[in-house]
């Protein structure tokens, strides 16, 4: 079973879980929110450091584990927490994730309403153009 390198969980106890190409970077619905949450307040205030470090200087240069760029190519690069196995996400994978579960969801969401539909034996109407 596959689980989120950022917390952990195992797919059955997340709604989405996003797997890398390069293995075994994966990321759950939860970790993309809170990375999206660290990146928003990035933006909102990027005078005041932030607490979530990717690396000191003394370490070697890291790499996001879904795309491959190095911390030297992308804008953030956001790291799973210190007692999980090193894994990195940057901004750009970030976005692209949440894209995919925006898209998962809508296409979960029209496939329960047709399901529906069905079920109650409704058909769509079919649109007329009115003169």
């Amino acid at each position: 079973m596959t689980h989120c390198s950022f917390c952990g969980k195992s797919q059955a106890r997340v709604r989405g879980l996003f797997a890398s190409n390069r293995p075994p970077a994966c990321i759950c619905n939860e970790c993309l929110d809170v990375c999206r949450t660290i990146l928003e307040h990035d933006r909102q205030h990027p005078d005041v450091p932030g607490t979530y470090q990717a690396a000191s200087s003394a370490a070697p240069s890291l790499a996001c584990g879904f795309c491959g760029k190095s911390q030297k190519r992308v804008d953030k690069l956001i790291g799973a927490p210190a007692q999980l196995e090193p894994c990195y996400i940057c901004d750009r994978c970030v976005g692209e994730c949440s894209n995919m579960l925006a898209e998962k969801d809508t296409l979960r969401k029209d496939s329960f309403l047709k399901r529906l539909m069905r079920s109650l034996n409704i058909k769509p109407a079919k649109l007329q153009r009115v003169n």
